[in-house]
């Protein structure tokens, strides 16, 4: 699980070093990163927390996630495609939580 948990207001970087999944000499050509609800308050639109593009540098893809409704989990993963060419999945759950000061 990422952590600490995300604040709804925060802009935040997630993702991923597939390294230990690529073979040498394997690039990333593209991702798609997707997000879905797991458990917690929800949200009708988690698409809506991906702010453009994923960012691929080297072995590393990672995405801007915004917003996001507090109280939420959610499962956020990065389908890497590799000039394998390969498909490759990498997943992980994070929650959205508000400030303490928000909470009463």
């Amino acid at each position: 699980m990422f952590t600490p948990p995300k604040q709804p207001a925060a802009e935040e970087y997630f993702g991923f070093d597939f390294v230990r999944q690529l073979a040498v000499g394997e690039a990333i050509l593209s991702a798609v990163c997707t997000l879905v609800v797991v458990d917690g308050a929800g949200d009708p639109n988690p698409g809506a927390m991906l702010s453009g593009a994923p960012v691929i540098s080297g072995t590393k893809v990672s995405q801007k996630i915004i917003g996001g409704v507090g109280g939420t989990r959610y499962c956020f993963t990065i389908l890497a495609t590799t000039d394998g060419p390969e498909k490759i999945p990498l997943s992980d759950t994070f929650w959205v939580q508000a400030p303490c000061s928000q909470l009463t």
